[in-house]
């Protein structure tokens, strides 16, 4: 297997491992590589604030967006994203835990960074 080389710095915390996977130097986690660094930059910015790994310029805007214009996540608005989060589990019969999926909690973060995801428990009394 040759190793492929990008030219992305976040390579600089990830080890390509097989020709669609790669694993996290710091943390040892594996995660799936589909010809981009979108998942593990935002890896990255979730689990390892303290690492900065320039993003390519193909992530650049979407950075740019997300970083220029912090959003506060007010108890209204948390209320608001917890019932509906409730109701998707109920309508789509998705099971309780899909609440605590790392990719569920990794997309909570990248689209209300403050928003406290609630536990299975949290869910439950609601449903």
């Amino acid at each position: 297997m040759a190793t492929r080389r990008r030219p992305s710095n976040v390579w600089k915390y990830f080890e390509q491992i097989n020709d669609s996977n790669v694993q996290c130097k710091i943390c040892s986690l594996k995660r799936a590589c589909h010809c981009n660094t979108s998942s593990m930059i935002n890896h990255l910015k979730l689990k390892h604030k303290e690492k900065t790994a320039e993003d390519d310029s193909r992530q650049s805007c979407i950075t740019s967006f997300a970083s220029s214009s912090p959003r506060c996540c007010d108890p209204a608005g948390a209320e608001q994203i917890t019932q509906l989060l409730t109701k998707m589990i109920t309508q789509d019969m998705l099971p309780l835990s899909f609440v605590e999926g790392q990719g569920f909690c990794e997309l909570m973060g990248f689209v209300e960074p403050e928003y406290k995801v609630p536990s299975r428990r949290t869910i439950t009394t609601r449903v």
